[in-house]
């Protein structure tokens, strides 16, 4: 069936002023092609035409909305994401900081100073030599088993290469030469003369298919068996002092002297493992 030209919506109207213009306009605004011509300007379209011109327009302008809405979406979005990596980013460098500080104030003076301080006040404030060994405990347990954790976590990764060279400085101080063959009293010897965190680094070193996990575990074995120790001596110092008598100015020295006594006794198991390799 043929349609006829006069009524076809496809056709152009026999009403319509320069069609050619027409059709030259709606191709220059709907494919963005630059037109100047002055016919091109005051081209119209009759009635016929203009309830398929508002169609156009209204889908127009419903596209433009979806688009400016999904585009207001995604730059939401990636504007969310950029500032979410960035706060990884800051909290990432955080925890490395924070884990670098505590293991080099675990393995410096420091550790001793703040941990003698927490006594002096405890044993100042309290009249009970228990509670005053048990804050001496607790203390000690809190910073050694924050390093251990910071130093199992900076073993496990790669980089962080000035911490490890706090940790392997501190071994060197020790004294412990690399080819020892540790053994418990070794251990025992790195434990109290390093603490938890060299301790840890020595374990890895000899055994470098360690775990994160095996580390930490490792770790906080020792600052466990650290607080007990310290626990005792300070609770047979704080004893001394409140109520001092033979038995207990006895023990007090006891307690003091065995800080320098298990010292010396890990100085001289390291010292001896070290003479057997150089003599091999």
């Amino acid at each position: 069936m043929e349609m006829n030209p006069a009524t076809s919506p496809l056709m152009p109207s026999p009403m319509i002023e320069n069609p050619e213009a027409v059709a030259t306009a709606l191709i220059s605004k709907y494919f963005g092609v630059d037109y100047t011509h002055p016919e091109l300007r005051s081209a119209t379209i009759d009635d016929d035409y203009r309830p398929f011109g508002s169609e156009i327009a209204d889908q127009e302008t419903g596209l433009a909305n979806v688009i400016n809405t999904e585009s207001g979406i995604m730059t939401k979005n990636i504007s969310e994401n950029h500032r979410m990596n960035n706060i990884r980013k800051l909290g990432h460098l955080a925890k490395r900081s924070i884990e670098g500080a505590v293991i080099a104030a675990e393995v410096s003076p420091a550790n001793e100073m703040l941990r003698f301080s927490i006594y002096g006040v405890a044993e100042a404030k309290l009249d009970n030599s228990l509670a005053v060994a048990g804050i001496y405990a607790l203390a000690t347990m809190i910073i050694e088993s924050s390093a251990a954790i910071a130093a199992a976590d900076v073993l496990d990764r790669n980089g962080a290469q000035k911490t490890r060279n706090i940790l392997g400085a501190g071994l060197d101080k020790i004294g412990l030469k690399k080819e020892v063959k540790t053994n418990i009293p070794i251990k025992a010897g790195v434990a109290f003369l390093g603490g938890s965190a060299i301790s840890e680094f020595m374990k890895d070193r000899e055994e470098p298919n360690r775990t994160k996990n095996q580390n930490r575990l490792y770790g906080l074995g020792v600052s466990a068996i650290m607080s007990v120790v310290c626990g005792v001596q300070g609770y047979m110092l704080s004893k001394g002092i409140e109520s001092p008598s033979l038995g207990t100015i006895g023990g007090a020295f006891i307690g003091v002297g065995s800080i320098f006594g298990i010292a010396k006794w890990a100085r001289n198991k390291i010292d001896s493992a070290n003479s057997e390799i150089e003599a091999n």
